[in-house]
C-alpha cells in the first residue's frame, strides 16, 4: 500500500536554526536595554522646570481692613558683594627655549658618510646601509651619529619603498 501525504512540503521542513533565535533573542534585549537606559537618564538642569520663588508676603484677607497702612518702608536689598581678590594679572608667555646647535661630525666620521652618500648616489643602498651602520656601530660623536640616522633614514625607505634587493624582503 502507498503511503498518504496530506502535507506534501513536510519532509522538506527542517527545524529553525538556533542561531536565528539567538539572535532575535539579542535583538530583543538591546532593545530593551535602550528602552530603560533612555527613560532612566537624569535630566540636564537646562530641561529642569525652574522653581518658582514664593510671592512676596501679601496682607492676608482676614485682616481688618481698618487697621493703618505700615508706614516703615520695606528694607532695601543687600549690596552685591565685591571681589577681595585682585584680578589676575597676565603675565607674558616665557620665550622659546632657542634649539641647540647641531654638532658638526668629526673629520673621520665624514669620510665614512661621503663613502656612504657615494653608494647611495650610485644606487648600491644594500652597501650604503651596511657601511651607515657600521658608522653607527663605531660609537661616533653626535654630528656624524645624526647625520648617518637621517641618511640611514632615507636609505631604508628607498629600499622599503622600491623593488631592490634587501635582505629582509
Amino acid at each position: 500500500m502507498s503511503e498518504i501525504r496530506l502535507d506534501p512540503g513536510a519532509s522538506e521542513k527542517r527545524p529553525a536554526n538556533p542561531w536565528f533565535w539567538s539572535a532575535i533573542a539579542g535583538c530583543l534585549v538591546l532593545m530593551v536595554w535602550g528602552l530603560v537606559a533612555l527613560t532612566s537618564r537624569p535630566k540636564s538642569d537646562a530641561s529642569a522646570p525652574k522653581a518658582i520663588p514664593p510671592p512676596a508676603a501679601a496682607p492676608s484677607p482676614a485682616a481688618p481692613s481698618n487697621s493703618a497702612p505700615p508706614t516703615a518702608k520695606a528694607a532695601p536689598p543687600p549690596p552685591l558683594p565685591t571681589p577681595t581678590a585682585a584680578p589676575a594679572v597676565i603675565s607674558p608667555p616665557a620665550p622659546a627655549p632657542t634649539p641647540t646647535p647641531v654638532p658638526l661630525p668629526s673629520a673621520a666620521g665624514n669620510a665614512s658618510l661621503a663613502e656612504a652618500e657615494q653608494l647611495k648616489s650610485a644606487d648600491d643602498y644594500s652597501g650604503a646601509r651596511a657601511k651607515l651602520l657600521q658608522i653607527l656601530a663605531a660609537n661616533p660623536d653626535a654630528g656624524t651619529r645624526e647625520r648617518a640616522e637621517t641618511l640611514l633614514g632615507e636609505v631604508g625607505i628607498g629600499l622599503v619603498t622600491t623593488p631592490r634587493q634587501m635582505p629582509e624582503k
